[in-house]
């Protein structure tokens, strides 16, 4: 009798066991399912971060390209007439030019005789620029200025004059351009043009003529 008492509670402790076994395993299951779920969302958590951190740097990059390349190429946006004409000259097609001593073009200074006379861009004639473009055309007649293209240059690339001057001489029929830097750009920024490979063969001399009085 006491044995069979020994051996029914031995079963129900067993039992107990393996219940309690069997909450463990069913508890360790659930805390390693709650662990895999949090692990998956800060993995897909951290995926959205890189994506969201890849997405800023490219659009970053965009803009910074797009803004270089409208700054440079496409003064205040119009890089050409109404009728779609392009009307910027390239600085580098200008130096290749300079190289090679051609003389097939027509380059106007429009900033101050003062301004000229200081510096200028070799082979640049000086039709000081005016409000009146009326004006500035006799006094541009007056040079006798014929070989076309006429490419002009003030300050800075994005001068309103430049394109000013071109609009007019376009409707005078005469192959104008402005070019796609100003005075400043070709004497002291060469780097924001020219090619890296170039930037030590600038021979300031070759390109750029001394003062005059």
């Amino acid at each position: 009798m006491v044995h069979k008492q020994k051996h029914k509670l031995i079963t129900k402790e067993k039992t107990k066991l393996g219940d309690l076994w069997q909450e463990l395993k069913k508890h360790k299951n659930q805390v390693s399912q709650q662990l895999k779920a949090r692990k998956e969302k800060e993995q897909k958590k951290r995926i959205k971060e890189i994506v969201k951190i890849s997405l800023i740097v490219f659009l970053a990059f965009f803009l910074s390209y797009a803004l270089t390349k409208w700054l440079v190429f496409q003064p205040l946006g119009i890089g050409a007439s109404p009728q779609g004409k392009i009307l910027i000259f390239d600085p580098v097609e200008l130096k290749q030019k300079i190289d090679q001593g051609r003389i097939d073009y027509s380059l106007i200074d429009l900033r101050t005789a003062k301004e000229y006379k200081q510096e200028r861009i070799k082979g640049a004639a000086n039709v000081p620029y005016q409000k009146d473009l009326k004006q500035w055309y006799k006094v541009y007649k007056k040079q006798g200025i014929k070989q076309e293209p006429i490419i002009v240059y003030l300050h800075f690339h994005n001068s309103v004059a430049s394109r000013e001057v071109v609009d007019y001489l376009r409707k005078k029929r005469v192959k104008a351009y402005y070019l796609g830097v100003g005075w400043n750009e070709w004497r002291h920024f060469r780097n924001l043009w020219l090619p890296e490979k170039d930037w030590n063969d600038f021979e300031e001399e070759k390109y750029v003529e001394p003062r005059s009085d």
